[in-house]
């Protein structure tokens, strides 16, 4: 296949972002959600405190995602087939800005390189008449770099978020901002969070003008948030939030096709998606055992009638007075997209065919472990912290609330080795 259709992926590694943290268009909405969860014990003194940083922080992290080979009997080709390798580099600096007792600012810089051979469509094997997958091949080469700026002011019962950033790759680039902001009431006991966002992107296929397709397609997006965190006691704190987000233009993958009767043709979606997501946290402080519990819950449903739901649990402990060892497990259950399926007996009526297996109703499980130490005082003065965790992922059709006839044969399965270093000085 082509060395440039490689933006079939660029959907699960946006998803990979958000769940990161860092480095992503929502970033703003994921600092609102970390300000008000704080809780002692349970994060950061800088994240808790409503007054701008007074030393520098630099924070280095990288991490390796590789995914499982297609199973030889899934493949088109009858062969174990090697799929993707996402190498991962962020720098995060915190500095605070002169002249002002106010403000501070971060800045995220994020560096990606992938290779290896994603799904391209579904068909159905001549012999058998099982699903099986027709890959892209190894031949995938892409970089990204994403950039973010944001701007923090600390009022006295408040503080507010402004960001910018951008995203670009060979085929891909977005410029993105965004706005929230914490309220406390309660004796701070009580936070409301608001946020807003907006992206503004163009997806420019490389091959172009060998499909028919236009050199470039406008896509943009918006997003709401809504919080409310409470502090129960001084261990125990709940959060539940919801956000609205909306997308318009060209949300297809390009490089994508569906099997419709004996021929295939091109990934269309529909233009118009509108996204709404329940976000519930809980956090519990055990100071017996010198834990925490975190446990999170959310569902999540969409204008293309997929609903998900998501359970996450971890546990915190300290050990020693240097080291944190955090297990954690995740569940994840998903319908599919009403206008989805594997393979297309005709073409419908709406138009709308695509076989992506991020469409279809599946389940996955996936367990982390992380390890945390930290120390100061060498040299000089200088704070230390660094991590180290492992996750393992796997998704079937098995796993599913509602399982379907069918699984998909793309689904995937992944590792991911994340290293970080940390630095205030």
């Amino acid at each position: 296949m082509k060395k440039t259709r490689k933006r079939n992926l660029a959907d699960s590694r946006r998803a990979r972002r958000r769940k990161q943290g860092r480095g992503q268009r929502g970033s703003t909405l994921a600092a609102l959600t970390s300000s008000a969860l704080a809780l002692p014990g349970l994060l950061s003194d800088s994240a808790r405190a409503d007054a701008p940083t007074e030393f520098f922080d630099i924070d280095l992290s990288y991490s390796y995602y590789h995914e499982d080979d297609l199973p030889a009997e899934k493949n088109v080709l009858g062969i174990d087939e090697e799929r993707m390798t996402v190498h991962s580099f962020q720098v995060h600096g915190k500095t605070p800005l002169p002249k002002t007792d106010r403000w501070d600012m971060d800045v995220d810089l994020m560096v990606e390189s992938m290779s290896g051979a994603s799904p391209w469509f579904v068909q159905r094997d001549p012999v058998t008449q099982g699903l099986v997958q027709v890959m892209s091949g190894p031949s995938i080469f892409d970089d990204r770099v994403d950039m973010n700026f944001t701007g923090n002011h600390y009022g006295d019962s408040s503080n507010s978020s402004y960001n910018i950033g951008f995203s670009l790759e060979d085929d891909y680039r977005a410029v993105y901002i965004g706005w929230g902001r914490n309220k406390h009431f309660n004796d701070k006991n009580t936070t409301l969070s608001l946020g807003w966002g907006y992206s503004n992107d163009r997806v420019m296929p490389t091959d172009h003008e060998t499909y028919g397709r236009l050199p470039e397609y406008p896509k943009e997006s918006t997003n709401a948030f809504l919080g409310l965190s409470q502090v129960f006691s001084k261990s125990a704190i709940v959060q539940s939030s919801l956000t609205y987000r909306y997308a318009w233009g060209f949300l297809s993958d390009p490089y994508k096709r569906a099997a419709v009767g004996a021929d295939t043709e091109p990934d269309t979606r529909p233009e118009k998606r509108h996204q709404l997501t329940w976000l519930t946290r809980y956090r519990q402080h055990v100071e017996a055992a010198d834990g925490s519990l975190h446990v999170d819950f959310r569902y999540y449903y969409d204008s293309w009638d997929i609903q998900s739901l998501t359970v996450e649990t971890a546990w915190y402990q300290s050990l020693f007075d240097y080291f944190q060892l955090v297990p954690a497990f995740r569940y994840y259950s998903q319908s599919g997209a009403d206008f989805y399926q594997p393979v297309y007996a005709t073409r419908p009526e709406n138009g709308y065919v695509s076989s992506d297996y991020r469409l279809s109703p599946f389940g996955a499980l996936s367990m982390r472990i992380s390890a945390v130490t930290h120390f100061e005082g060498w040299p000089r003065d200088v704070a230390w912290e660094g991590s180290v965790s492992y996750q393992r992922y796997l998704s079937g059709a098995t796993y599913a609330i509602d399982q379907p006839i069918e699984a998909n044969p793309g689904l995937v399965d992944f590792s991911v080795l994340a290293i970080r270093l940390s630095a205030r000085f």
